[in-house]
């Protein structure tokens, strides 16, 4: 049985669209939207880490869905180095959300993965609100294995101490 990442096209209401492997994400049309993923994490309140939400690494490999007109409408970006890859940003356009483009990405990215033969896993992580991600990835077959907690001792943006309202 062919995986979705097999198919050279993806039907979409719009029009197919293809998954495409890119030893670097900047080499991909995914680049263009990289910043816009940010912004959605940050606006959303889905970005992780402290401080602003920084951009993958220029090196990092890249899944993305290219459409008909040769623009990407969704991509992961992976550090594929080792025995485990760890996904470092995903993100699709919000017209073609819930329509599969993900799971198509992510399900290549895992063939690559096996093609390779040395790979145990292939890893991610979203914030605890972002409920969306989390039921796409448990759907993907992807196992939560551990919750990360933290105690903010001062706002990461400005830099000074929390008030009993924040």
């Amino acid at each position: 049985m062919k995986t979705p990442s097999q198919k050279n096209d993806q039907p979409t209401p719009e029009g197919p669209y293809c998954i495409r492997f890119y030893k670097h994400y900047a080499d991909s049309p995914a680049w263009e939207l990289v910043p816009q993923a940010l912004t959605y994490l940050e606006e959303s309140g889905f970005a992780i880490g402290r401080g602003p939400q920084t951009p993958p690494l220029f090196t990092d490999s890249c899944m993305a869905a290219i459409g008909k007109d040769g623009k990407a409408i969704g991509f992961l970006t992976c550090d594929c180095d080792g025995e485990s890859w760890d996904i470092t940003l995903s993100y699709v356009l919000r017209e073609h959300r819930r329509k599969g483009v993900h799971t198509d990405l992510f399900y290549a990215l895992r063939d690559k993965a096996k093609e390779q033969g040395k790979v145990v896993s292939i890893n991610c992580m979203t914030h605890a609100n972002n409920l969306p991600a989390q039921a796409a990835f448990e759907a993907q077959g992807r196992t939560k294995e551990y919750i990360v907690y933290s105690y903010r001792l001062k706002d990461e943006i400005v830099g000074i101490e929390p008030t009993e309202s924040s």
